[in-house]
């Protein structure tokens, strides 16, 4: 079971890494059920399948950037996620743009609980790292959250 997972995983990598452009390779995800659920209109940027692809959902127009890595995640629709960020175990809502180098993740130093919500029409600009956040409607950012 582990092994054929493995080989599927780096084979469908293998047909990404040779797809460039975003949309051609959110069409490959979709065709073959390789995410949990995909939306219409969506854009994959990575090459990389990720661990546990069934357990990514994306909405409609969904642009995933290069350089993302999403685990877990429930992404909605019209929300970006640009590039070099990372969001974990994490739900985004609707009209959200996270910009490059921002953080989403469920990893606290204390061992307590996580607890972030993104809701809907949210820009967090570049280097923000989200932990024991709560963000309101429209919030807009550009300093680094801890």
């Amino acid at each position: 079971g582990e092994i054929i997972m493995r080989f599927n995983r780096l084979y469908h990598s293998c047909r990404l890494l040779l797809l460039r452009k975003p949309v051609k390779k959110a069409a490959y995800l979709k065709k073959h059920n390789i995410l949990g659920s995909i939306g219409e209109n969506c854009k994959w940027g990575p090459w990389l399948i990720p661990l546990y692809p069934e357990l990514i959902h994306l909405g409609d127009n969904v642009h995933v950037g290069n350089a993302v890595e999403i685990k877990n995640s429930i992404i909605m629709e019209n929300t970006n996620v640009s590039h070099l960020s990372y969001v974990g175990d994490s739900v985004i809502g609707s009209n959200c743009n996270v910009a490059a180098g921002t953080n989403i993740a469920n990893l606290r130093f204390d061992n307590a609980n996580v607890k972030t919500k993104i809701k809907d029409f949210y820009y967090l600009c570049s280097n923000n790292k989200i932990n024991l956040t709560k963000v309101s409607n429209y919030g807009y950012f550009s300093i680094e959250l801890r």
